[in-house]
């Protein structure tokens, strides 16, 4: 979108690769096993530590709130 404010600030290529590795592995493990998978799951999924989900996204719903639409929007597409 042309004009828009990014979210924060520019996240280095490691960061962002982790931030990218999180989103994934949490689009999974929600798909799979509910919004209560452990955070621990999801981190060892995405090679990273619990600490790193909570420096990215806060915690738990943070990490939902980043993921929650794409969830939604695979869960719809596979009942089509």
């Amino acid at each position: 979108m042309a004009g828009a404010v990014p979210p924060g600030p520019r996240l280095r290529a490691d960061a962002r690769r982790n931030s990218e590795q999180i989103r994934s592995a949490a689009i999974g493990a929600f798909q799979g096993q509910g919004l209560t998978v452990p955070l621990e799951e999801v981190a060892k999924a995405a090679g990273v530590s619990k600490a790193t989900i909570f420096n990215r996204f806060g915690g738990r719903v943070g990490l939902i709130e980043a993921v929650i639409e794409e969830v939604v929007a695979r869960e719809l597409f596979a009942l089509i």
